[in-house]
């Protein structure tokens, strides 16, 4: 997914048609296995579809109800069984490209789940980043601050937020 992430352009209004599975952040051409920063970056007015079989012609035609599709941050999990907990606060599942203050970007068809970071656990966003989230599940995020997110301005249309926990705002802060 990252690999697809990195050929965006940022401001171009892109799109990215993620098939049925389970992603994690630290597999791709230009990350490294088994990084506990990795993470998804999206650029600035990108979007995100997931629910797709694999053999769709359109937006309309994919099943994001039966097609489920995950991004998940549980690399240790993935790769050893269990979180290894020195690395509790350096992961975000997805982060909007950075130095890019008032970025905006669409999520919808997607279940966000297992992050664990300082700041916004499923996704790390600026104060005046905007993050449009449609047909979405949020689960299993936690953080010090924003279980889901600590910052960005949200809009949540059609989703779900299940067991995240922060310090401070267990979804948001």
């Amino acid at each position: 997914l990252q690999d697809a992430l990195d050929l965006t352009v940022s401001g171009e209004g892109d799109q990215v048609w993620i098939a049925t599975g389970v992603y994690y952040p630290d597999k791709g051409q230009n990350v490294q296995l088994k990084d506990y920063s990795a993470t998804f970056i999206i650029k600035n007015q990108v979007a995100l579809f997931g629910g797709f079989e694999g053999n769709e012609d359109s937006l309309e035609t994919r099943d994001w109800n039966k097609n489920k599709t995950r991004l998940s941050g549980s690399i240790e999990t993935r790769t050893s069984g269990s979180i290894n907990p020195s690395f509790q606060y350096s992961l975000n599942v997805c982060t909007i490209e950075p130095n890019n203050n008032g970025a905006m970007i669409n999520l919808d068809g997607l279940t966000i789940s297992e992050g664990m970071g300082s700041i916004g656990g499923a996704v790390q966003c600026g104060n005046f980043d905007q993050v449009n989230a449609t047909n979405c599940t949020f689960s299993n995020n936690s953080a010090q601050i924003g279980g889901v997110a600590a910052q960005g301005i949200w809009t949540a249309t059609n989703c779900t937020f299940s067991n995240n926990s922060a310090q401070i705002g267990g979804v948001a802060a």
